[in-house]
């Protein structure tokens, strides 16, 4: 299940249950990077984060590299409470949906 509320999956990662919660980006940076809070209080340890982006019909796997190095959407979680989303060129008019999946203290 995918949720903008947190969910519990049948996931185990290093003997611990995985909670899941997607979140939704409206419009991805026009250069550099961006900072996202997740809100998310009571976490042990992040998964590798992932999700799609959509432009015009088009959908793309994030994180996304293309043609050359400076077409690519990269996404990590700091440890600062934040998604961190950056981009090599202009990609105000893609929207996204990422995905943490997470354990628990």
């Amino acid at each position: 299940i995918y949720s903008t509320g947190e969910v519990l999956t049948n996931k185990v990662w290093k003997g611990k249950r995985v909670y899941r919660k997607l979140f939704e980006i409206p419009a991805l940076p026009t250069s550099g990077v961006e900072t996202y809070p997740h809100g998310i209080t009571d976490y042990d340890e992040f998964l590798p984060p992932y999700g799609v982006a959509e432009d015009s019909g088009s959908t793309f796997p994030l994180p996304f590299i293309f043609d050359d190095m400076t077409d690519w959407v990269g996404v990590h979680v700091t440890s600062g409470d934040n998604i961190r989303i950056g981009v090599g060129t202009n990609r105000s008019s893609w929207s996204a949906t990422i995905v943490l999946e997470y354990t628990k203290i």
